[in-house]
C-alpha cells in the first residue's frame, strides 16, 4: 500500500515529541551505501532462458496444467530444467556451438511470445490474467532487447558492453549493477538517507536503483526531512557527488545552503580543467602556457534527472597548441587541440571552489561524519543485503533497521 515507511515515520514522531529534536532550522548530512540485492545475476544465455520459463510459467498457470507438463506439450522443457545450461552438452567456449544455443534460445523466445499473444487475446484487457501476461512478455522483450540483436545478414548476435539500465536478474527486475568507486562494484540498491547533524537522528531514507547517482534524491530526502521533523533546513552537508551545478541550483531555489566538494576533473596525467583560468567577464580561457582563446562554441547536456545545461566550449587554434614547449603534458599525440567546457553555472561553481578553501568550509564539513556513523550502524542491522525482492520491499527494510 505504498507504506513501507509508516513505522519509521511514527517513531520520528516519538523521537520529536520527546524533544530529541530541539531546533527549529536544522542542518542534514547526506549519503548513500550499497545493497546487495537478493535477485540471482546471471548472464545472459541463463537471463533470457529464466525470462522464457516466468512466461511459461504464467501460462501454465491459466492453463492448469504444471509447467512441466505445459512446457513438453509446446516443446519447451529444457526451459523448466533445473539447469538450462546443463541441458546441452557442447564446449561452451567454442563460438560455433555456442552460436547455435543462442540462435535457438532466441527463437523459442519469440516463440514463447508468439504463444503468449494468442493467449493473451483470450482475456479482457484490464483483467488479472491479461496483465499478469504483459507483465511477464514485457520482461522478455526488454532482455532481448538489452542483449541481442539481429546483424545485417539476420543472424542473432550477442551486444556487446553493458546497456545503461541493463535488467541483471530475472526475480528481482528492479536491480542494477552499481559502483562506489571505480573498483568496487556491486550489484542491487542504494540506500540513501538523512541525519540530522545535531541530534544524529535519521531524519528520511530511500532506495535508488545501483546505477543511480548518489544525488538522485536528494532534493526528496531534504523535503521528506523537513516534514518529519516539523523543522526546517538551513543546510545541507554531502560528499562530491552532492556537488554538482544541479545541486547547487537546489540548494538555491530551496534556500538553504550547500557544503560539499566540487568534484575534481580526473587526473590522466595532463593539464585539467583546474588548470586553466577562465575569466567569465572578459569571456576568456587562459592555458598554463600564458595561450589566450575567446573563441567558444555552444554545447547542450542533459543530466540523468532531466535538467538541461547550456555550455560554453572554448577551444583553443591548432596553431596556438602546435608550437606549445609544454604540449606534451596538456594533449595526447593524435590531439590536435584544446578545449575547455565551461559550464552555464560556472559562476556558482567557482564561488564554491572558493567557500571550501575556508576554515568555516571545513568546520562544517566535518559534520558530515554523522551520516557515516549511521551507516555503520544500519550495516550492523542487516541492510547491506537484501532480504526481499523488489524496491519497494528492500525500502521497507531499510526504513525498519532505520
Amino acid at each position: 500500500h505504498k507504506q513501507a515507511k509508516l513505522i519509521f515515520k511514527k517513531g520520528i514522531e516519538q523521537l520529536r515529541r520527546h524533544g530529541f529534536v530541539k531546533k527549529h532550522k536544522i542542518r542534514l548530512a547526506l549519503d548513500t551505501t550499497a545493497i546487495f540485492g537478493k535477485g540471482a545475476v546471471e548472464d545472459t544465455f541463463n537471463l533470457l532462458a529464466e525470462g522464457l520459463r516466468q512466461v511459461l510459467h504464467v501460462l501454465a498457470q491459466l492453463s492448469a496444467w504444471t509447467p512441466e507438463a505445459f512446457a513438453a506439450a509446446h516443446d519447451f522443457s529444457r526451459y523448466v530444467a533445473p539447469s538450462f545450461k546443463g541441458t546441452f552438452s557442447i564446449d561452451w567456449d567454442n563460438e560455433n556451438e555456442r552460436q547455435t544455443v543462442l540462435d535457438s534460445l532466441v527463437a523459442n523466445c519469440q516463440r514463447a511470445l508468439s504463444l503468449a499473444c494468442f493467449v493473451l487475446n483470450q482475456y479482457p484487457a484490464q483483467s488479472d490474467e491479461a496483465q499478469e501476461i504483459v507483465q511477464a512478455t514485457d520482461l522478455l522483450r526488454k532482455l532481448l532487447a538489452q542483449d541481442v540483436r539481429r546483424n545485417e545478414t539476420g543472424k542473432v548476435e550477442l551486444i556487446d558492453g553493458v546497456a545503461e539500465d541493463r535488467i541483471i536478474s530475472v526475480h528481482d527486475p528492479e536491480m542494477r549493477h552499481g559502483h562506489k568507486s571505480v573498483s568496487n562494484r556491486f550489484d542491487g540498491y542504494k540506500a540513501s538517507l538523512a541525519v540530522e547533524t545535531e541530534s544524529q537522528v535519521i531524519a528520511d531514507v530511500g532506495v535508488l536503483p545501483g546505477n543511480a547517482h548518489d544525488s538522485t534524491d536528494a532534493s526528496s530526502l531534504v523535503t521528506e526531512s523537513a516534514k518529519n521533523l516539523e523543522c526546517s533546513v538551513e543546510g545541507v552537508i554531502g560528499d562530491g557527488a552532492y556537488g554538482t551545478a544541479e545541486a547547487r541550483l537546489d540548494a538555491q531555489a530551496n534556500q538553504y545552503t550547500l557544503t560539499a566538494p566540487v568534484a575534481h576533473p580526473a587526473q590522466k596525467g595532463r593539464f585539467t580543467k583546474d588548470d586553466f583560468t577562465i575569466d567569465l567577464d572578459r569571456q576568456t580561457v587562459t592555458c598554463p602556457a600564458g595561450q589566450i582563446t575567446t573563441t567558444w562554441y555552444p554545447r547542450t547536456t542533459r543530466t540523468k534527472r532531466g535538467r538541461v545545461f547550456q555550455h560554453k566550449s572554448f577551444t583553443f587554434s591548432v596553431k596556438q597548441c602546435r608550437g606549445c614547449p609544454i604540449r606534451s603534458q596538456c594533449l595526447q599525440a593524435t590531439t590536435r587541440q584544446r578545449v575547455v567546457l565551461v559550464h552555464q553555472c560556472e559562476a556558482l561553481l567557482q564561488q564554491a571552489r572558493v567557500y571550501q578553501r575556508t576554515d568555516e568550509y571545513r568546520a562544517v564539513y566535518r559534520q558530515r561524519v554523522v551520516v557515516e556513523h549511521r551507516i555503520a550502524r544500519l550495516v550492523r542491522l542487516g541492510i547491506r543485503k537484501a532480504r526481499y525482492f523488489g524496491s519497494a520491499k528492500v525500502l521497507f527494510q531499510l526504513a525498519m533497521a532505520a
